[in-house]
């Protein structure tokens, strides 16, 4: 594999998708990623298009906003604390 598009092709090929239509509202077909051929895509270094190839056609995306609940020790209880009760949208490290 020698560029870009070919990484990112087969990265995409790899991926699991969603059972999903992903058309605009007017109903027309989006392709997965759109763009020059020897561009960036997601997936590939620099990852300046999305982290993974198939992003969100894969998994659906996350709210990644948080703000602080009262200290840093409780703040800590209360994600393992959601962590356990099935949420899956946190950053390793709790």
């Amino acid at each position: 594999m020698s560029d870009s598009y070919e990484i990112y092709q087969a990265a995409f090929e790899r991926s699991r998708l969603r059972d999903a239509t992903f058309t605009t509202m007017s109903g027309i077909p989006l392709e997965p990623v759109y763009g020059p051929r020897d561009g960036e895509f997601p997936g590939v270094y620099p990852y300046t298009r999305g982290p993974h190839a198939s992003m969100y056609r894969s998994k659906l995306w996350t709210m990644r906003m948080f703000a602080g609940f009262g200290i840093a020790t409780d703040t800590n209880q209360r994600l393992k604390e959601i962590i356990r009760s099935g949420g899956d949208g946190f950053v390793d490290g709790l």
